[in-house]
C-alpha cells in the first residue's frame, strides 16, 4: 500500500506536467514566400542552405506554408508577336530566363513543395541550372519530359508570368533578392530574422503572429524543452525520495520488531528433564545473554 501511494504520486505529477506540455500547443500556419531569380548567388546560397535547413525541420515544415516565385528583378512586356504573349528581359540574361521558366514548370507541374524544394536545392548545386533540374528529375527518378516541353512552349512563359505578377504585386516592392515575406511582412527585421533563424521565426509568429520578428523571448517548443527537464528531474527526485522512505521504514521495522525477537528466542529456551528449576533459570540468563548481546550489536550496527 505504501509503495502504491508513492507511484500514484508520481502518477499524478507526471500527468498534470504533461498536460501542461499539450496545453503548449502551436497556432496557426506561417506565410513564407521567397522571391528569387534563378542565376542570383544570393539566392541559390539562401535556398541551398538556410531555406533547406529550415526545411529539413518537421516541426517548422509543418508549420509553414511556403511558396516561391522564380522571377527577382526581370521586366516582361506584353508582345503578341512573341511565344505566349510576353517577352521577358532577366537581370543576368537570357538564359536567368529560360532557367526562371524551368523552375516554374517544375513548380507547377510536381505535386506540391514536397517534391519541388529538394529538387530545387539539387540543381542549385550545379552551376547551369537548366540543365541541373534535368540532371536532379534523372536522379530522382523523375520524367523530366513534360517539364522540358512545358519549358519550351506558351505553357512555361504563362508560367513564368504569373511568377511576374505576383513578384510585381509586392507591397513594399521587393529591394533585392533573395526577398522574404513572412506572414505579409517584408520588412526589414523581418528579412532579417528570415535569414538569421528562420525556424525561430516560425515558431514565434506560430504562436503569436504579431510578435516582432527580432523577439528573443522563448518560443513554446523552448518552454516545452524545459519542461520536459523538469518532469525528468522532479520524477527522479521523487522515485529517490520513495527509496530512501523504503529502507528507512525497514529499518524502522526492523528495530520495533526486536524486543520481539528477544521475548520469543527466551521464551523457546526450555530446560531439560535433569536440571533443576533454580538451575534452569541460571541458564536461562546466561544461554540468552550472549543473544541479546549479539541482537543489541545488530541494532547499533544498523
Amino acid at each position: 500500500p505504501v509503495v502504491m501511494r508513492r507511484l500514484s504520486v508520481v502518477v499524478v505529477v507526471v500527468v498534470s506536467l504533461w498536460i501542461s506540455f499539450l496545453s503548449l500547443g502551436t497556432g496557426s500556419k506561417v506565410q513564407v514566400g521567397v522571391y528569387i531569380e534563378a542565376l542570383c548567388p544570393y539566392c541559390r546560397n539562401y535556398v541551398t542552405t538556410v531555406l533547406w535547413d529550415a526545411w529539413q525541420d518537421a516541426e517548422v515544415r509543418m508549420l509553414m506554408d511556403l511558396e516561391i516565385v522564380p522571377y527577382g528583378n526581370a521586366h516582361y512586356v506584353e508582345d503578341p508577336d512573341a511565344l505566349g504573349g510576353y517577352t521577358f528581359t532577366c537581370q543576368h540574361g537570357p538564359h536567368e530566363c529560360q532557367a526562371n521558366i524551368v523552375e516554374a514548370c517544375a513548380m507547377k507541374l510536381l505535386d506540391g513543395m514536397e517534391q519541388f524544394l529538394p529538387l530545387l536545392v539539387c540543381s542549385d548545386g550545379v552551376s547551369d541550372p537548366v540543365e541541373g533540374m534535368r540532371i536532379c528529375y534523372g536522379n530522382a527518378g523523375l520524367d523530366y519530359a513534360p517539364v522540358d516541353s512545358c519549358a519550351q512552349g506558351a505553357l512555361g512563359v504563362t508560367y513564368l508570368h504569373e511568377m511576374a505578377v505576383k513578384t510585381d504585386s509586392l507591397s513594399p516592392p521587393h529591394r533585392w533578392t533573395p526577398w522574404i515575406v513572412v506572414n505579409g511582412k517584408s520588412d526589414e527585421a523581418t528579412q532579417t530574422a528570415a535569414r538569421e533563424d528562420l525556424p525561430r521565426l516560425v515558431r514565434k509568429l506560430s504562436e503569436d503572429p504579431d510578435a516582432p520578428p527580432t523577439d528573443q523571448s522563448n518560443t513554446n517548443n523552448e518552454r516545452k524543452h524545459i519542461l520536459i527537464a523538469v518532469t525528468v528531474g522532479v520524477v527522479v527526485l521523487i522515485l529517490v525520495g520513495a527509496g530512501w522512505f523504503a529502507v528507512w521504514g525497514e529499518r524502522e521495522r526492523r528495530q520495533r520488531a526486536l524486543p520481539e525477537r528477544i521475548a520469543l528466542t527466551v521464551i523457546e529456551e526450555t530446560p531439560g528433564p535433569a536440571v533443576a528449576e533454580g538451575e534452569h533459570a541460571q541458564n536461562v540468563g546466561t544461554d540468552t545473554e550472549p543473544m541479546v548481546q549479539a541482537e543489541m550489536e545488530e541494532r547499533r550496527g544498523e
